[in-house]
Order: C-alpha cells, then structure tokens, then sequence
C-alpha cells in the first residue's frame, strides 16, 4: 500500500523512557518538516544523533539490517581530539569489541557498555564504550551491523579520545569522560 509508512526507533540503552520520548519525538518533527519542506516520496528517511535513531520507510522494515544502510560520522564531525595513545586505544577496542559484541547480539536488550583500559597508556587512560543493536534484529543481524560498524569505525575513527559509529539499526560508542552508568559495564 502507498499510503503506509513503516517506523523504527532505537535509544540509546541508558537513556530514561522519558528522554529517549523527548529525542523520538524532537527527531520525528525534524524529519516531518524536512519531509514537508521537500515535498518528496520517499523510500527511507533517517533521523540519528547520540541518543536516537529513527528511520521511516515505505516497506516493512522489521528484523532488517541492510550493509552500509546509513553511517555516521567522518572525521570532522568528532567532537574529541586526536588522541597521543593512537595505537592503544585502537589495539585495546579491538581487543575487547568482539566480546562486547557478542554479549549485545545475544543479550534481549541488543545493548551493552563496557569500561575497557587502554592498555599501554602511559597515563592509565580509560575507555567508555557503548555497543547496541535494535532489539527485532536477529542475533545474527545485530552482530553483522555491529562488525559493519566496527570496521567503519577502525577507517573514520579510529585514536580519537571520542567516536561514534551510527546506524538506523546499530550504533557505537566510546570516550576518555564517561556518559553512561558504569555500574551496569563489563
């Protein structure tokens, strides 16, 4: 049928009901007036910041992860700074991103957070990381967009002090400061 519309929404694990509402609801606006503003068919429209995604389609779009479907940020979107411990950051995600991907694409909530010492640092710098699928994607899917996600996330991001990798069904996160509660992290 023409006239439906097909949604999904994701938050961000941590987040409170009432402010993952808030994000759906502001992203949601944004993308009713860009829609409008455009006058434009559609046949996948996406809203993504830190804290939600959304995507809207013209086909069912339930359990389905598509490669390459959307892909934040490049480089200069990255609020952090080119971090001295390069190397270690990037060996000390690697070394940890397996698990806490499997732990995500098999867990109910799709969602886990880890903090991962960066190994070799001269100043016992620490990692903050946030993995998390949307919870209809299959283990299997979660954990293809996750690996997809991962291996953007080594080309654009790769040493800063701060990253982020985000799709319509995936995202990834991790910072020096952390953003979540580690109470809950492995």
């Amino acid at each position: 049928n023409p006239d439906t519309v097909y949604g999904s929404y994701l938050c961000r694990g941590d987040l409170s009901p009432q402010h993952c509402s808030i994000c759906v609801t502001n992203m949601t606006q944004f993308l009713e007036l860009q829609f409008v503003k455009t006058n434009d068919s559609f046949q996948d429209w996406y809203g993504l910041t830190d804290e939600c995604t959304i995507h809207f389609a013209n086909h069912s779009i339930y359990g389905l992860y598509v490669k390459d479907d959307v892909f934040l940020p490049g480089p200069a979107d990255i609020p952090g700074e080119y971090s001295p411990n390069m190397k270690e950051i990037n060996d000390s995600l690697t070394n940890r991103m397996d698990m806490l991907i499997s732990l995500a694409s098999n867990s109910s909530t799709k969602f886990v957070t880890s903090e991962v010492d960066v190994i070799g640092s001269s100043d016992h710098e620490k990692l903050y990381v946030l993995v998390q699928c949307t919870p209809d994607l299959s283990t299997r899917n979660c954990s293809a967009c996750l690996k997809e996600m991962y291996s953007n996330f080594l080309s654009c991001c790769g040493g800063y002090s701060e990253a982020r990798v985000i799709d319509a069904r995936c995202m990834m996160k991790y910072d020096n400061q952390s953003f979540f509660d580690t109470s809950n992290a492995y």
